[in-house]
């Protein structure tokens, strides 16, 4: 095997080491060493072939011009207010260091592939979009053990290897974005990417679908119908002049009715959604109501019917009530930072800690409306590309970007996922996902010109 070969080989095993192991609990130095190597293994690589700096500096910055310069005034506004505006600068200099320096390396890492060749660069997305498929099938397995175990009890709220069903569902539904796609153009285009026969496609879609059953998240349910919906819209738009238009509502109205059915066994598997409406209702009198600040110290409210109210269903909207406020006080930010929410409550309140469980909320409470403002310019500019890149020239990882940055943009609003290993994994995947549609349209471009 020449050297080159085994740099490239070595540089496969080291992303798929990094990608296992990013979602897994109490794996950080796994995470960072592997990170590490990555990095230097394919600046190796890079360092070694012709023409990189033109090809990434000149030829891709006027494509993604918005993209980078959203996310260059992002960074400085963050360091702007950690620096000349937060009261607790040395805390939130600290987590810029380890959370958003870091993400911004596993970005430029992802994007930095467009330098391979094209064969190669489609090779690191399949080996980093396996390993992730591995964490579904796991929660599958899993599944099928418990069930054997505990006399055919269908399980719920499985995690897997990660350390909560929210952190499992995050990455089963970015699978799904990848299969979706992936059938796409195989049912209409009649091309693939994945070198696998169409059976082995279904056969992993069934074992996602299931996962995300069986993690039974409720939010996860949501933003997967947001996916499935955009697939339909899809493939009907792509397909409405071959079907014709009794066939195009006919096959609407069966996707409809299937997911619907999936959606109602959904809501039957969780009792959380019966009492939604009468918890909000108490979670939004903050001021009588002090649980959320304290689910141990205050006394818990009750239903109506005198069942204490869902934990999940009562501290959200609670948290959120009080999230926007502290933004409306605090409109330029208190520094970023994980748990801003928490250091907002304490400054307050004297006593709350912890995020929000809405990474929106967080961060605006960390960098302000400015902050917030740039961030979501940030996603949009990104989903910009993808749709246009996919409207324009059909771009299949282009509509990959499309679907996982617009999944993300979702949960953010309802999780707390700008944070940790997931706003590392997903600067990762955005920054791959850019360099992999660029290095495609380019070579379309240059076949077609030939």
């Amino acid at each position: 095997m020449a050297a080159k070969g085994r740099i490239f080989y070595a540089l496969l095993f080291f992303v798929a080491v990094l990608t296992f192991f990013w979602p897994i609990p109490r794996t950080i130095a796994v995470r960072h060493i592997s990170l590490a190597l990555s990095v230097i293994t394919l600046w190796i690589i890079v360092y070694n072939s012709k023409n990189i700096f033109r090809q990434i500096v000149l030829d891709s910055y006027s494509k993604t011009k918005p993209i980078l310069i959203s996310l260059a005034l992002t960074t400085f506004w963050f360091y702007f207010v950690a620096i000349f505006v937060s009261p607790e600068t040395e805390w939130s200099l600290k987590e810029l260091n380890g959370q958003w320096l870091i993400s911004l390396v596993t970005f430029c890492f992802g994007f930095t592939v467009i330098a391979l060749d094209v064969d190669d660069a489609k090779k690191v997305f399949m080996v980093s979009f396996a390993v992730i498929f591995l964490h579904s099938l796991f929660i599958d397995l899993e599944a099928v053990k418990l069930f054997t175990t505990n006399g055919g009890v269908v399980p719920h709220k499985l995690m897997g290897l990660t350390e909560g069903p929210d952190k499992a569902n995050y990455l089963t539904n970015w699978i799904l974005a990848v299969i979706g796609v992936e059938l796409l153009f195989r049912i209409i285009k009649k091309t693939r990417v994945i070198p696998v026969d169409s059976f082995f496609i279904y056969l992993a879609g069934i074992t996602v679908l299931l996962a995300s059953y069986l993690e039974t998240m409720r939010f996860g349910f949501i933003g997967l119908f947001f996916t499935f919906c955009g697939f339909t819209a899809l493939y009907l738009f792509w397909s409405y002049g071959r079907l014709g238009g009794r066939k195009t509502v006919a096959i609407a109205a069966l996707f409809i009715l299937s997911f619907t059915a999936i959606g109602y066994a959904n809501i039957k598997a969780d009792k959380r959604w019966d009492s939604v409406a009468e918890t909000v209702s108490i979670a939004l009198d903050t001021e009588h109501n002090k649980a959320w600040l304290d689910w141990h110290k205050y006394q818990k409210p009750v239903l109506s019917d005198g069942i204490t109210v869902d934990h999940s269903n009562y501290t959200r909207p609670a948290m959120v009530k009080e999230g926007f406020i502290l933004i409306t006080e605090n409109p330029f930010g208190i520094g970023y930072g994980r748990n801003a929410f928490g250091h907002g409550l304490k400054a307050k309140y004297g006593e709350g800690g912890g995020h929000s469980h809405s990474g929106i909320i967080d961060l605006g409470i960390g960098t302000g409306f400015i902050g917030m403002g740039l961030w979501v310019v940030f996603l949009a500019s990104l989903m910009y590309y993808g749709f246009r890149s996919f409207k324009k020239d059909e771009s299949y990882f282009g509509m990959i970007l499309l679907f996982i940055v617009s999944g993300f943009f979702f949960r953010m609003i309802v999780d707390s996922v700008i944070r940790d290993h997931m706003l590392e994994q997903f600067m990762f995947l955005v920054g791959l996902l850019l360099a992999l549609s660029i290095k495609e349209i380019n070579e379309k471009n240059s076949t077609s010109t030939v």
